[in-house]
């Protein structure tokens, strides 16, 4: 990383997410080896995770519309709009790593001179709207590089896209933990956005048919377009005493230090 001198990276948003922390994480790791950082973020919000005070931040002036039209219009002011901060700030590398936002980062960059590398942090057989499989399949080879996160990851962008995609396997950013000298609970908990994709709802389904649970919690953080649904089945379980909505967690390494078990249902 030496010969770079300034990362331009593209985030969905400033929210709570797994891309989110992971890009955040990045960023505060590129500034502590003294490269400049960019942080573009595509949707308006409040900064949820802690960036070093180094990194200049960029936040859209217009926000995202729920309906087709308007999305439409919201997708082409963003390729705009990377566009434009591309072109101030002139970086040695933009990164992103949102199968969401890659082709919309890589059309921003149509014939600019800047190395743009990609990931995907979600399941590569994951299958998403008509609109992005479509912008995967013909945006993706201009990336300069695409960085996988697992080898099985790597394997399947191969064998779709052949040897049009500059492939290189990197592990996920992982944040160190620093854990609190504090009495554990009989507490299970679940870090993540709610959402299909992350599986909270199966987790309630497996922890109600635990026989014993009455000295057990279920605590859920964060929020998410899953969360009504859960409630839902909260009450319908009867487990409105056993499961906990924690919404935002601002010391996660606290909760881990308080917790027992870890739950990843995704």
């Amino acid at each position: 990383m030496n010969d770079i001198k300034r990362i331009l990276i593209v985030c969905p948003s400033f929210n709570v997410g797994g891309i989110e922390r992971t890009l955040s994480t990045l960023a505060n790791f590129f500034v502590s080896k003294n490269i400049e950082v960019v942080f573009v973020s595509c949707l308006t919000g409040e900064i949820v995770f802690e960036l070093d005070k180094k990194i200049i931040i960029v936040s859209p002036p217009f926000a995202r519309k729920g309906n087709f039209f308007k999305l439409i219009f919201y997708r082409l002011q963003l390729i705009s709009y990377i566009r434009k901060n591309c072109i101030k700030y002139r970086p040695d590398v933009v990164l992103s790593m949102s199968d969401t936002f890659n082709p919309i980062v890589l059309i921003a960059n149509i014939k600019l001179p800047f190395k743009v590398f990609i990931g995907d942090v979600t399941r590569p057989d994951r299958e998403f709207n008509l609109t992005t499989r479509i912008g995967k399949r013909f945006f993706y080879p201009n990336a300069t590089g695409f960085i996988a996160q697992t080898e099985w990851a790597a394997s399947f962008y191969r064998n779709k896209f052949k040897n049009k995609l500059n492939i290189k396997v990197i592990n996920g950013a992982v944040k160190k933990v620093q854990l609190h000298n504090v009495p554990r609970q009989n507490l299970i908990i679940n870090v993540g956005r709610l959402s299909t994709e992350k599986g909270q709802d199966r987790m309630l389904e497996i922890f109600a048919l635990l026989k014993n649970k009455s000295n057990w919690k279920l605590g859920l953080t964060a929020d998410g377009p899953l969360k009504k649904k859960l409630e839902r089945m909260v009450i319908e379980m009867g487990l409105q005493e056993d499961v906990l909505f924690l919404g935002r967690v601002d010391d996660l390494d606290l909760l881990y230090s308080q917790a027992s078990i870890f739950a990843l249902p995704s």
